[in-house]
């Protein structure tokens, strides 16, 4: 128990004087309350203090306490969608993630490529092994060729 018997007793006067203070809102005085609220208010919590002086450092202790909590469990949350792929907005994370993905496919075709044409400079070698003339080769033709034969002419490198 954080409150002694006369807080609780002062908070629950309180609540439920001020409950009962406004008429229906259909009341002719309506306003004249409305305005008066707080006033009222502020007369009521002088007569009734919500928490006396043995209470208050129990209760602040209570409140930082709290309130390490919520930082803490913030700070875990934060943790954790960074973990997660950080923080990402709904609105157009899909056309970025589909952005990123075929860019990934293009980086490693690319790499792909370039490592087959290299290895196509490898076998090459200059002898004649009777390859269509340079203005008939493709590069389809070079492909086909240095997978068939696996020998690449030096025209296809060109």
């Amino acid at each position: 128990m954080i409150f002694c018997n006369t807080c609780i007793k002062n908070q629950h006067l309180l609540t439920q004087t001020l409950a009962s203070y406004l008429p229906a809102t259909t009341h002719s005085d309506y306003e004249t309350f409305e305005a008066a609220y707080p006033h009222y208010r502020k007369s009521l919590e002088q007569r009734y203090p919500q928490i006396c002086a043995n209470c208050a450092p129990k209760a602040e202790d209570r409140i930082k306490a709290a309130s390490y909590a919520a930082k803490t469990d913030h700070l875990r949350r934060m943790l954790d969608k960074t973990r997660n792929g950080g923080t990402e907005s709904r609105d157009n994370s899909d056309w970025k993630r589909a952005g990123i993905m075929l860019s990934g496919w293009g980086w490693w075709s690319s790499i792909l490529i370039q490592l087959v044409w290299h290895v196509f400079g490898v076998l090459a070698y200059p002898a004649d092994i009777g390859l269509r003339p340079l203005d008939q080769m493709t590069v389809g033709g070079c492909i086909a060729q240095g997978l068939l034969s696996r020998q690449c002419s030096p025209e296809c490198l060109s």
